[in-house]
């Protein structure tokens, strides 16, 4: 029997249903960088309401994962996690004080 393979937090499609299924919509950015670069790949998320770019940083030397976050309210939050529910909770969390403002 095969094994499937584990959801990983670098793949761009795992976070990007996990975010549609939280209600955030997802528009594609960037889909990669050249071997060079620590960036693995950038998504815009809720596009005209929150502006918020998120752009995966994956450092496979110290075999680490990596989010970087900035919206247009100014946030530029760096954020490493292997749990995809941590970062789904900043982003509400920046949607949250978007409709304080």
């Amino acid at each position: 029997m095969e094994q499937q393979k584990k959801n990983q937090i670098f793949t761009k499609s795992y976070v990007i249903k996990r975010l549609v299924e939280n209600k955030f919509y997802v528009s594609h950015v960037v889909d990669s960088y050249p071997k060079n670069d620590s960036r693995y790949w950038t998504i815009l998320i809720n596009p005209g309401r929150q502006d918020i770019l998120l752009t995966c940083i994956r450092n496979r030397n110290l075999n680490k994962v990596q989010f970087r976050i900035y919206s247009r309210n100014d946030a530029n939050i760096l954020v490493e996690t292997e749990s995809l529910n941590v970062l789904i909770n900043i982003l509400y969390n920046l949607n949250s004080k978007q409709h304080e403002q």
